[in-house]
Order: structure tokens, then sequence, then C-alpha cells
């Protein structure tokens, strides 16, 4: 009986896209193309950055008292950096070493996975609060870009474009 050594070849679309989010915290709230480009070095992207923004609605972090569990708008600010946060893999993530952890040490995958869940949330509160804390008086915006949609955006997940503004990136690889 003769095999046949034909090699198989994928003939649809595939992809090893990634993605980043932002999450960036501006000295005010961004009204001018100058207000970008101040902060960014290439104008391409701070062409780029400044339709994202007029697109969002701002996040101000007044001065105030920051009792986080007490002042809604406050606590919905927190929440939104935590869902953004919990996209992808954030600074100070140790998700999947701790489920290995886990699961080597004798844990069910479901505890472990059970456990690392709620480490990561308690992380990602802690990340936005400190975030938060740290940037009293500025302007929140979001961003997110895709090595897919190009090569302005590819620069722009991989380039540390926000390097000059406090910020938190979340990987999605």
């Amino acid at each position: 009986m003769l095999r046949s050594n034909t090699l198989k070849t994928k003939s649809d679309f595939v992809t090893n896209s990634s993605s980043s989010s932002f999450i960036v915290a501006w000295d005010k709230i961004v009204e001018t193309f100058d207000d970008v480009k101040k902060h960014l070095t290439c104008t391409d992207h701070a062409k780029i950055v400044l339709g994202d923004i007029l697109n969002q609605e701002p996040l101000v972090l007044k001065e105030g008292n920051f009792d986080f569990d007490l002042d809604p708008v406050l606590k919905g600010i927190t929440n939104r950096i935590v869902v953004e946060l919990k996209t992808g893999t954030f600074p100070e993530d140790i998700s999947w070493r701790e489920y290995d952890h886990l699961v080597k040490s004798g844990l069910t995958t479901q505890q472990a996975s059970k456990i690392v869940k709620k480490e990561r949330m308690e992380k990602a509160e802690q990340i936005a609060i400190n975030f938060i804390k740290n940037n009293i008086g500025r302007v929140i915006y979001f961003f997110t870009y895709a090595d897919e949609d190009g090569e302005i955006s590819s620069d722009m997940e991989h380039g540390d474009i926000f390097r000059k503004l406090p910020n938190i990136c979340i990987n999605k690889h």
C-alpha cells in the first residue's frame, strides 16, 4: 500500500493578530490637535488619537473626596477601568503562572480558575484605584489599536506611543 505524503495547505484566512488597549490620563480635556501633539511624537499617531478622543466622553477625575465605595461616579470609572483590564493581560498580571502553580499543587482546574479569577479581579481593582488616585485632576481616555488594522495601527499598538503620559497598557495577544 502506497501512502501519499501530500502537504495540506490552509487556503482560507489565517491570522495571528493582536491588539492593545490603553487607559491614558491627560492633563486636561483634549480639544485640539495641539493638545495631542505635545504628548505624541508622530503626527500620524496624533491625528488618529485625536479622532479617537473626539469620539468618546472624557472621564474627569475631579479633586475632592475619593471614597471609592460611596461615590457612584468614581465607582463607575473604577469599574470601567477594571472591565478593560480584564480583557487582556495587564501590569502585574500573574494569572497563568498562578493557575499552573495551583493545578500542580493539587487543585482541580475549576478550583484554580476560580481562585485566579478572584485574584485578577482584586488586582485589577487595586490597579484601577491606584491609577485614579495618582491622576486626580486629570482626564482619562481609552484607546485600542490592533496590528491587523495596518502598519500605523500596528506601530501604535507596539510603539509605546503614550509614554509621555500616565497610562496602563492591556495586551490582548
